[in-house]
């Protein structure tokens, strides 16, 4: 029991500084920097909590950043792909509503085309 209960700690102490790691991160600000991603402390936090993202016991510097990265970079993509899925959908509907209205005003001027053409063939015979 002593022995799941160490390595929940460990595994709990090690979140927690990959969260104060972003935190830190977040807090210091440059000339340059890009704007911030969409994933913050408390997203993370609660991806963290997780039991799909287990984190191996001992992590050096280079391979905390390297994950934070890759978390942050991922939930961009899924982003941007979101984005990008959400303008397909607006642009087809558009697409079609256009088309459906294209052909009622197409069979509206027919109509119209075919009743003057009678009007026509009316006049013509008086």
């Amino acid at each position: 029991m002593s022995n799941s209960n160490k390595k929940q700690q460990s595994q709990t102490d090690i979140k927690q500084k990959l969260l104060n790691i972003l935190s830190e991160k977040n807090n210091k600000v440059t000339t340059q920097q890009k704007p911030c991603s969409s994933l913050d402390y408390y997203s993370l936090q609660r991806k963290l909590s997780q039991r799909s993202h287990k984190l191996p016991v001992e992590m050096t510097k280079f391979e905390r950043e390297r994950w934070l990265f890759e978390m942050l970079n991922t939930q961009d993509h899924t982003q941007q792909e979101q984005n990008l899925k959400e303008i397909y959908a607006r642009t087809t509907k558009l697409i079609t509503r256009y088309r459906n209205k294209e052909i009622k005003w197409n069979n509206k001027r027919e109509a119209l085309q075919k009743e003057i053409d009678l009007l026509r063939q009316l006049l013509q015979q008086y």
